[in-house]
């Protein structure tokens, strides 16, 4: 498990710096092979995630959406696939799709309580991207106030802080979030009555 363990971060270390696309498919398919062999769901799961987002990166969109539907066969609950699947449907144009899977995404992380978590910072950021490229105002709107709730709380890493940024300002008119949050502090919300 370690060894798959290892592959995950060095695939996700690559994919993330912009390092060789090819090296981190290698870890990403080998890290599948050993999922593949241990059967440990979170495992199989994250393979499939890393090969899926190796899939899209190199424009490869139907081996990423086989890869992102056989781990959601795993594991109908795991967010990473949740949100990966919005984010290829909306790529591809299948908004409907699209909206189905952001509907599954909000249920599951919804079931996780009312302070923020990463799950929060993942579901505000799919459903901001979802609206970016659909251009729906109402998702938006949504959006905004999920990014802002987590941009509200003081107890999560900064990957999550990173996603929750990147909502606020993509469902925001005028990208200036944090200056609004630090002008007006009842701009900032909880996570009740989305």
């Amino acid at each position: 498990m370690a060894e798959a363990e290892a592959r995950f971060h060095a695939r996700t270390a690559l994919a993330r710096t912009g390092g060789d696309p090819e090296s981190a498919h290698r870890h990403a398919a080998a890290m599948l092979a050993i999922a593949e062999k241990l059967r440990v769901r979170h495992v199989l799961a994250g393979a499939l995630v890393a090969n899926a987002a190796d899939q899209a990166d190199l424009g490869n969109l139907e081996a990423a959406r086989h890869f992102y539907d056989r781990g959601l066969e795993v594991d109908p609950r795991e967010i990473r696939l949740l949100s990966g699947k919005v984010q290829l449907e909306y790529e591809m144009g299948e908004f409907e799709q699209g909206a189905l899977f952001l509907d599954r995404l909000w249920e599951v992380v919804g079931e996780t309580g009312r302070k923020p978590t990463s799950g929060d910072a993942i579901r505000a950021w799919a459903l901001a991207y979802a609206a970016y490229v659909a251009g729906e105002a109402d998702k938006q709107d949504k959006a905004q106030r999920a990014a802002r709730a987590v941009l509200s709380s003081s107890n999560l890493e900064p990957f999550s802080i990173s996603l929750a940024w990147n909502a606020a300002t993509w469902s925001s008119n005028t990208c200036s979030v944090e200056q609004d949050m630090l002008r007006d502090p009842s701009l900032t919300v909880s996570l009740e009555g989305l």
